[in-house]
């Protein structure tokens, strides 16, 4: 009789003891990961939802001036510039695109001067000119000849959408 309980007690076990272990040391975190993303998703559709019901601002009143074409982004943050002491080498805009009645201007900016005014001038930038995106960054060593010292420079690509004059 001894062998027909031990059987009983091994498939007890099967039936109860194995599930709870696998639950306990693999499952359980799947399905905690699971609800989390499930709350998480709900959370952004929610955020977006509320985000829809507010008004965007008008299109005039972020592009009502355009600073990338004749370089007024330069002239506004030459005060900033100055103060981090920070050298424009260099600013190229040009027109990226036309359509439609809209233009996409770029500009490409070099900056030289220290990592931290640099990283000043610009978050300065993005702080103040809401309209102006900063679309790449790339920060580098440059020599202008074998004497001279290394310079850190920052080569940043600003782009900005308005309206096209008529």
């Amino acid at each position: 009789m001894d062998k027909k309980y031990t059987a009983i007690g091994k498939l007890g076990a099967l039936i109860f003891v194995v599930p709870v272990v696998v639950w306990g040391f693999s499952l359980r975190k799947t399905v905690d990961l699971w609800h989390n993303y499930v709350s998480v998703r709900e959370r952004l559709e929610q955020m977006q939802v509320e985000e829809l019901g507010q008004q965007s601002p008008d299109f005039s009143d972020t592009c009502r001036e355009l600073l990338l074409p004749d370089g007024r982004l330069l002239e506004k943050m030459a005060t900033d510039f100055r103060k981090e002491k920070v050298v424009v080498v260099g600013f190229t805009p040009f027109l990226s695109q036309e359509e439609s009645g809209f233009t996409l201007h770029t500009g490409e900016l070099l900056l030289s001067g220290g990592y931290i005014s640099l990283v000043r001038s610009v978050y300065e930038l993005e702080k103040r000119f809401s309209a102006v995106k900063i679309v790449s960054a790339d920060f580098r060593l440059y020599r202008e000849n074998r004497n001279a010292p290394l310079q850190l420079r920052a080569n940043l690509t600003v782009m900005q959408w308005g309206k096209k004059d008529k």
